[in-house]
């Protein structure tokens, strides 16, 4: 298998099953919203956490399935980096997680 398959298809793999379990258990995740965020939220936090599982799982499909690479690959960057720096200070694990995944996303763009 290409290393750039087995890339794409990890990523885009956590990015839907994110995305599928954000919509069935949005409850299990709106505590890593962070406070500054909540209180200016158009919406409640389980809407607002079913509408970012549409992008995990939106960004998911496009990343494994490599269409519109590579800028679907710096927009999947950018929305680990913006969750990266969200989780900081909630829990710095769920950060670290991400970060692991995002350094992923930045060697699939090296390759």
């Amino acid at each position: 298998m290409e290393p750039t398959l087995l890339i794409r298809i990890t990523i885009g793999g956590l990015l839907i099953i994110f995305g599928l379990h954000q919509i069935f258990k949005p409850q299990e995740w709106t505590s890593f919203i962070p406070r500054r965020i909540k209180a200016i939220l158009p919406t409640d936090p389980v809407t607002f956490m079913k509408l970012h599982a549409l992008g995990n799982i939106a960004l998911g499909f496009l990343f494994a399935f490599g269409i519109g690479m590579p800028a679907v690959a710096w927009v999947t960057l950018i929305w680990f980096a913006s969750i990266i720096l969200s989780t900081l200070n909630i829990d710095w694990t769920i950060s670290l997680r991400d970060l692991a995944i995002a350094m992923l996303v930045v060697v699939y763009l090296m390759l």
